[in-house]
């Protein structure tokens, strides 16, 4: 009897060791489905949200009162045009940062906020600058959180809307500048 007993509980005890890893792996399994979801939403919504600001960049390098305002420098007349065109993009589309910068990387203008005159240090100009061609990319604010960049070069021959080509390629001609969009996550 004794022994059939410890047979009892070597078996029961098999049983929940292996209950209890299978619940293990089951949880892991889950959780790793779920991060992976997750990660999937997240980079589907950084395309999205990619897409709106190119999509915005390309209106904005294609007005021409707003590029004769950058070509001369004028904030006034920069922020007269952008202002109104920033507010639609902040209530639409969860833009949170509009900015003109100069060829040195220095901020000429911030549409969404009243500082200028530093230097922008940050891997998407920088990068927009070397390639000559638009950047993107998810870099941390000052507020700490992450910030979706979008640079284009602006260039002093990109088409304007009344062009007939308006989809050529934007990066050529003299560079007058930088326009960047972002998008804030919270």
């Amino acid at each position: 009897m004794p022994f059939l007993v410890a047979v009892l509980v070597v078996l029961m005890g098999a049983f929940l060791f292996t209950f209890y890893k299978d619940q293990q792996q089951q949880r892991l399994n889950l959780r790793q489905a779920t991060d992976q979801t997750i990660q999937d939403l997240m980079a589907s919504e950084i395309r999205h949200d990619i897409s709106k600001l190119s999509a915005a960049l390309e209106v904005v390098i294609r007005d021409p009162i707003l590029a004769e305002a950058f070509q001369r420098q004028d904030i006034d007349a920069i922020l007269a045009r952008a202002q109104p065109l920033f507010d639609r993009l902040k209530a639409q589309h969860d833009v949170t940062h509009f900015y003109f910068h100069k060829p040195d990387h220095v901020n000429l203008v911030r549409v969404h906020k009243s500082q200028k005159g530093d230097l922008i240090n940050r891997d998407t100009i920088k990068s927009a600058d070397s390639s000559g061609k638009p950047s993107v990319g998810l870099e941390q604010g000052p507020t700490g959180n992450p910030v979706l960049r979008y640079v284009y070069p602006w260039r002093s021959d990109f088409p304007t809307r009344s062009d007939s080509a308006y989809f050529v390629e934007p990066w050529r001609g003299e560079l007058i500048g930088f326009v960047e969009l972002g998008i804030e996550f919270t």
